[in-house]
């Protein structure tokens, strides 16, 4: 199987999706046995989108949502982090819940270096992670705990909109949970003409 190896490196697309998962998918396809051609696997990887994926939907102030929520995902949004920064000084901040039976820890752990502060609340859902927990888990790290969803993300928006530079503007990253993306993508929805937002996605 050396030459779907071989194929599948060379059409993999810098998106928004790990380059194992997408080498994954092509060498699924073609053990399925149908037939195709190398520009509708490059066209198809070009174009593939996943709802709250590193969707970015503000420009100004610049915000990614992410449904990441576990140590893996959070190893592909550091090296994502990484390659934004090294052509930037611009920092990151993290608005962050998640469910209990994830691990927490770990991905804290895998984000720490690239954050430059965390906003944390817990959810009100049965199976969300109790305040506790994430007290424990954000006490070494520069972070402030927050009642709701709604009350950590105006907070942040009120800080960077104080900001006068918009170059010097930290990107916020709200990620930890499909259940956190939802409630980001309900609210923005409903602020569309104020912060003129878009959905692009973040190379």
């Amino acid at each position: 199987m050396d030459w779907v190896r071989t194929f599948a490196f060379t059409v993999l697309h810098r998106n928004a999706f790990p380059l194992s998962n997408q080498a994954c998918a092509i060498q699924a396809f073609i053990l399925t046995g149908f037939q195709f051609h190398e520009p509708q696997i490059r066209w198809a990887l070009a174009n593939v989108r996943l709802r709250g994926r590193l969707q970015q939907v503000s420009d100004v102030p610049r915000i990614v949502l992410d449904v990441g929520h576990n140590p893996h995902a959070a190893r592909f949004l550091r090296q994502v982090i990484e390659r934004d920064q090294a052509g930037s000084d611009r920092p990151w901040i993290a608005l962050f819940s998640a469910l209990g039976d994830k691990d927490i820890e770990g991905v804290l752990h895998t984000l720490a270096p690239v954050m430059s502060h965390w906003h944390y609340w817990d959810m009100v859902i049965d199976r969300a992670a109790p305040r506790a927990r994430l007290d424990a888990a954000f006490a070494r790290l520069p972070a402030t705990g927050h009642d709701n969803f709604k009350q950590a993300l105006e907070m942040v928006l009120h800080e960077i909109q104080e900001m006068s530079v918009s170059d010097s503007m930290p990107t916020l990253l709200i990620f930890g949970s499909f259940h956190v993306v939802e409630d980001a993508l309900v609210y923005f929805d409903a602020l569309k003409s104020k912060l003129q937002l878009k959905q692009v996605e973040l190379n």
